[in-house]
């Protein structure tokens, strides 16, 4: 499978390169990067051709599948036009930035015969993994609370001049709850009835577009509940990134959950368990049988994608309802509705 690469506008594109070069029969034969500086400081390193006009590549390389990492204000439609040519598209999150976008690439997905998926590397974490089966066996119960914490280092010296604007940037919740949006998604099985956020800026003040902080809630039918906390406010003395958690509640027990990256990044995060028949233990960490980059090649091949576009969407929709709803300052109802924010 010929593949390229549209952006470097984030080092998730590095991953993404680093890992679908490392997927049997898949080759990487070019990269589209517009901007001179970025391909000078990210492109020029893997000896590749480049291309100004990623639609010029996508023809001249009769490209299969793309690793899609450019501006975020032009992912939706450069994602359009992949899946209207029958590109395959790997995309780095946000793939949208507001609710016409998302209904365009759902059009365009249902007309395609070609795969998207969603750079949500979450789904293949050995504690979320682990997490999750021990929802499907039965361990917990019914889950009835999910509450996830996702903070980062903002590293504000290093941040290029599109983060700190809302049009450029998404918001804090489009960026950083997907992950544990679509986590929840997963563990509860439930679809979310109402929706209510809010998000501030209490550290950035020279940079007025900006959060730095959100919280959001989503009230799931049956009284499931998800609560949701992101933040760029990791104290720099931290020796990790973040601390992400999640504390997942079910009728039968309780499980606390460390991903990688958190304060037991040495041992890979870590998943505590207790039911109302045990004691606290810590349950044995499940290996992932695949890689995100192996799936998204089998999809792309014609494969049942082992992460669904409605997965994807909803997702994206939840934390769009989000920011949406922290902007008005009132829950909006969480039924899907791509043309227009119902109040609650």
């Amino acid at each position: 499978m010929r593949v390229g690469a549209i952006g470097l506008q984030h080092f998730h594109a590095h991953e993404m390169i680093a890992g679908l070069r490392g997927v049997p029969d898949v080759e990487l034969v070019a990269i589209a990067e517009a901007d001179d500086k970025t391909w000078q400081e990210q492109g020029a390193r893997y000896g590749l051709r480049r291309y100004a006009d990623y639609l010029e590549m996508l023809e001249s390389e009769k490209i299969e599948a793309v690793a899609l990492v450019n501006a975020r204000a032009e992912r939706a439609r450069v994602a359009c036009e992949c899946l209207d040519l029958g590109v395959s598209v790997l995309s780095d999150k946000p793939v949208c930035m507001d609710l016409n976008e998302l209904a365009a690439l759902r059009q365009a997905e249902a007309h395609s015969s070609a795969a998207i998926f969603l750079y949500l590397a979450e789904r293949y974490n050995p504690p979320v993994i682990t997490l999750l089966d021990l929802v499907r066996q039965g361990t917990l119960g019914r889950v009835v609370s999910f509450t996830a914490f996702r903070p980062h280092k903002l590293n504000r010296d290093s941040r290029p001049e599109w983060f700190w604007k809302r049009e450029t940037y998404g918001g804090i919740l489009v960026d950083l709850t997907i992950h544990d949006v679509d986590v929840f998604r997963q563990a509860t099985g439930v679809e979310v009835e109402e929706v209510y956020a809010i998000h501030a800026n209490v550290s950035t003040g020279e940079h007025p577009g900006f959060e730095d902080i959100g919280h959001m809630i989503l009230r799931g039918y049956d009284g499931v509940v998800g609560v949701f906390r992101a933040d760029w406010l990791t104290p720099v003395g931290e020796p990790c990134h973040g601390d992400c958690r999640y504390f997942v509640v079910g009728d039968r027990g309780w499980a606390e959950v460390r991903t990688v990256g958190g304060l037991a990044e040495q041992t890979g995060g870590s998943v505590r368990v207790t039911t109302s028949t045990s004691s606290p233990v810590h349950a044995p960490l499940i290996t992932p049988k695949t890689t995100i980059f192996d799936d998204f090649a089998l999809a792309a091949g014609g494969d049942e994608p082992a992460i669904s576009a409605h997965d994807i969407f909803r997702a994206s929709e939840l934390v769009l309802l989000g920011r949406e709803s922290a902007d008005l300052g009132v829950p909006v109802q969480g039924g899907r509705d791509d043309d227009r924010l119902r109040r609650a």
